[in-house]
């Protein structure tokens, strides 16, 4: 049995919402483990894909180069994003400081009206 030489186009759907789950979830650490882990493994997986459809086709250099590129994208963000949250750089909302409210949100920055306002029916 053979293979399509296109199976990338169906490793792209999962590489796609990763990348959503990702800007939206790991690059602020809300996710954990389990969540940190999967953008390494779809990343991996579909590096293998494309390994599997370079060796088993004739594939043109600059169609090997974007297939491998691909992946990498979303693999060196996401040890660019690990590593910062190590050394303490970039946003951290599912920080433990963050969840003692050692750094409130000024009320100038929050969305809708004061808690004591609303309360009141005062509302500026």
């Amino acid at each position: 049995l053979r293979c399509s030489p296109k199976p990338q186009v169906f490793g792209l759907v999962p590489y796609l919402a990763d990348w959503g789950y990702f800007i939206t979830q790991d690059a602020f650490d809300l996710c954990g483990v389990p969540g940190q882990a999967q953008t390494f493994i779809v990343s991996a997986a579909l590096c293998c894909t494309s390994l599997v459809v370079i060796e088993e086709y004739d594939v043109p250099a600059w169609e090997r180069a974007v297939t491998l590129a691909v992946p990498a994208l979303l693999f060196g963000a996401a040890v660019a994003v690990r590593s910062a949250h190590a050394l303490g750089w970039g946003p951290r909302v599912g920080s433990k400081d963050h969840a003692q409210g050692s750094q409130p949100m000024p009320q100038s920055a929050a969305i809708g009206p004061a808690p004591a306002a609303a309360a009141t029916g005062q509302l500026a």
